[in-house]
């Protein structure tokens, strides 16, 4: 695997560590090469994944960003003659697409010098639908050149949702047969789940509070909200770097009052208890593959409000386990409004949720993620003898 992943080489036990957990059981070997930072180090997990941060540099230098290619090479280099010497051939690569691919690159240049299959993991666009800002639509114009590059050089893309990426690879030319929808939205039905809680919180924000996320426009709607609510009580969960700006921003709003940031939660327990307490999460994305949020807080009986986009296009269903919002704070504040002036409707959107989320239960997207790959591989394979 070629990840951008940096948590689960720190020892954090993030969705990548948990997805790893069960995903592991299906394969020999697992390698992972993903970059460094200055508190990670080379780990074993569950005795057989084997993660490599690399770089002579740590993440978030810029200098990092712009030499891993070329360490990410020579550690895949190593590993692959490591494999070949000691009996082992690698069966597959999967490399997960970034902006602006200079990994992606240096990975498929190895795996052509080795006949190695590759899956491109393309999890969303950003930028699209919509740009967030200019280097959101920089990022978009890179993808839609880099997908035309990629599409006859890999044995599959993997994207997923079953709509929105795939429409946007197929209008850019990438054969249908090349595009396999597999799910990662692998929800612990065990931990996220109904229970009896006062929902003593009205909106949850949970994200990221980078541009793309939108969390401004969450708290512009909270304000418009708050006029004839003016008791209303919200929360955001999520660092990132426009942290200090949204908190300047609430107190210019006058949401000191009425909103709490949390930089972290400690664990997937928390959050699921943040969950069950809010009538409604906010999803004020401009581009998803998911969100994951939206599903978790679905198993918790919690409705979402957000835009069409992502997987939303696929599970979220206005009046029936959400509402459909717009980008704009104005629409996000009607969705709002609804669920402080209808005391019923956010339980009964939120008692359809749980069926919703079911369907990605994470056992079962696993396998179908692990079963995938390995078909993948086995076709890759024997495309492979073929041509030798």
């Amino acid at each position: 695997m070629i990840s951008g992943d940096i948590r689960a080489a720190q020892g954090a036990e993030g969705e990548f560590y948990e997805m790893l957990r069960k995903f592991h059981p299906f394969w020999e070997r697992i390698d992972v090469v993903c970059p460094r930072t200055e508190n990670s180090t080379p780990r074993t997990l569950f005795d057989r994944v084997h993660l490599h941060p690399v770089g002579r540099f740590a993440y978030p230098d810029l200098r990092a960003k712009l030499t891993q290619p070329r360490y990410t090479f020579i550690q895949a280099k190593q590993l692959i003659r490591e494999g070949l010497r000691e009996g082992r051939p690698y069966g597959l690569m999967t490399v997960h697409e970034v902006p602006p691919f200079h990994n992606s690159w240096a990975a498929l240049r190895l795996a052509r010098r080795y006949g190695l299959p590759v899956v491109s993991e393309l999890h969303h666009v950003e930028g699209h639908p919509l740009a967030a800002d200019l280097p959101s639509l920089l990022r978009r114009t890179a993808t839609g050149l880099w997908v035309r590059y990629l599409s006859r050089r890999v044995e599959a893309i993997r994207t997923v949702n079953a709509k929105e990426v795939p429409e946007y690879l197929l209008a850019r030319g990438v054969p249908r047969e090349r595009i396999k929808v597999i799910y990662s939205f692998d929800i612990d039905l065990d931990q996220f789940s109904p229970a009896s809680a006062e929902r003593d919180l009205d909106f949850l924000f949970v994200g990221r509070l980078v541009p793309n996320k939108g969390p401004e426009t969450f708290l512009r709607a909270l304000a418009l909200a708050r006029r004839d609510h003016p008791e209303l009580k919200a929360v955001i969960i999520g660092q990132g770097p426009l942290a200090g700006r949204l908190r300047d921003l609430a107190l210019e709003l006058d949401l000191e009052e009425n909103l709490e940031f949390i930089s972290w939660v400690k664990d997937r327990k928390e959050l699921t208890g943040y969950y069950r307490r809010a009538r409604a999460l906010c999803v004020c994305s401009f581009s998803e593959g998911g969100p994951n949020v939206t599903l978790e807080a679905m198993a918790c009986q919690t409705p979402c409000l957000g835009p069409p986009l992502g997987i939303h296009r696929e599970v979220l269903v206005h009046g029936h386990n959400g509402l459909i919002t717009g980008h704009r704070p104005e629409t996000l504040a009607q969705a709002m409004a609804r669920i402080l002036d209808e005391p019923d409707l956010s339980p009964r959107l939120g008692k359809n949720g749980p069926a919703t989320a079911a369907q990605f239960e994470a056992g079962a997207v696993i396998r179908t993620y692990a079963e995938g790959l390995q078909d993948v591989a086995l076709s890759g394979k024997q495309r492979t003898g073929k041509r030798s």
